[in-house]
């Protein structure tokens, strides 16, 4: 999403709540307009009907009561009052028992209205952006997953097919795989986006773990490719120092052998080979193609040999041991090469799992 789509989004955000603001706002003055209307028609009412209104009251012969005219009923009063004193007694109209008594429990209930209504709209936007940022970065991954997939395919046909291919190409491993970027999204909006997308329950519990599953079938598809490509190099090192063993021990009994005159013709002959296929090929002598260019060819000529048995037996044995080696690192490319396929199958079942989840309006 580009910048200035996201800046016209969110000003089309601004531009809602700036409305539901002045919707309440105006529903804030017509109160207050009708309140001020009719505390003016009250007081000029109760000015018009003062007299009416108002009663005089005449004091009873008594010390500590009152008869009222108007109400007609007794008043007790805490202490005499003076014979001849007038006291004034106000009627209520039902618009003042209205703004004393009804009107504060109004207002107080129309504002828990719109606190609920308002904390209601805040929530379902959070959510829908919420969700909407889970259906972004599972879109995202669908790129990275088919890139991982064609890097595997290269690796196979590079590499795992090609027989005497000595060094391991780099993997490159997709970062936006590891799927970080979900732990910090959260789960229980993703449920209430989905539900409100879908009115079945159980569709929408379907969906959401659709997305869980896959994003955690991903996550360890990455760990294990870290796990497979650091067995496969370790491993492999440990087969060439092996090889490096073996090829040293096998040139010291070559030597004694050249030394004591103990193969003739077939020493010199091994040791020319030695010569040609391995110290000129130092550091950088590729193990795999020894098998035929070297380790069969010294086999050969030690089978065809006369000489010591022994010194022929060791020598045998040498070179057996790094032909061992070299079809263990064979085999370490048909190991990876198996767990990359499942990787692809598992990628290619992700891919398609994304594109049947349903997080659109």
């Amino acid at each position: 999403m580009n910048k200035k789509t996201h800046h016209s989004r969110k000003l089309q955000k601004i531009m809602k709540l700036g409305k539901i603001g002045l919707v309440l706002f105006a529903i804030y003055l017509g109160i207050s307009s009708f309140v001020v209307s009719a505390t003016l028609v009250s007081d000029s009412t109760l000015k018009a009907d003062t007299a009416k209104a108002i009663k005089v009251v005449e004091i009873l012969n008594t010390p500590d009561t009152i008869k009222s005219e108007f109400f007609n009923d007794t008043i007790n009063i805490s202490k005499p009052i003076p014979i001849g004193q007038i006291i004034y007694t106000e009627h209520k109209t039902n618009l003042n028992l209205f703004l004393d008594y009804a009107f504060p429990i109004i207002m107080l209930l129309l504002g828990v209205v719109i606190d609920r209504l308002l904390l209601r709209y805040t929530e379902k936007k959070r959510v829908e952006r919420e969700g909407l940022r889970w259906k972004s970065e599972m879109d995202s991954l669908l790129d990275p997953l088919k890139r991982q997939g064609e890097t595997f395919r290269n690796f196979i046909n590079e590499y795992c097919n090609v027989k005497n291919r000595f060094d391991i190409p780099y993997i490159d491993s997709q970062v936006l795989l590891k799927c970080e970027i979900f732990d910090s999204l959260n789960k229980e909006d993703l449920y209430k986006y989905v539900q409100s997308l879908h009115k079945n329950d159980n569709i929408a519990t379907q969906e959401y773990h659709k997305v869980i599953q896959v994003i955690s079938v991903i996550k360890s598809c990455q760990n294990n490719l870290s796990d497979v490509i650091s067995e496969m190099k370790s491993e492999s090192n440990k087969l060439i120092n092996q090889f490096n063993e073996y090829t040293q021990e096998y040139n010291r009994k070559l030597t004694v052998c050249l030394d004591d005159n103990l193969l003739p013709l077939a020493g010199t002959k091994l040791q020319d080979l030695y010569s040609e296929k391995i110290n000129k090929q130092m550091p950088n002598v590729n193990i795999l193609e020894l098998e035929d260019s070297f380790v069969r060819p010294s086999i050969d000529i030690l089978a065809d040999s006369k000489g010591d048995r022994l010194s022929r037996i060791e020598l045998r044995n040498c070179l057996q041991s790094m032909l061992d080696i070299i079809q263990g690192l064979r085999n370490e490319k048909k190991y990876i090469q198996l767990n990359l396929e499942q990787l692809m199958d598992e990628y290619s079942k992700a891919i398609d799992t994304i594109a049947s989840i349903k997080l659109d309006k």
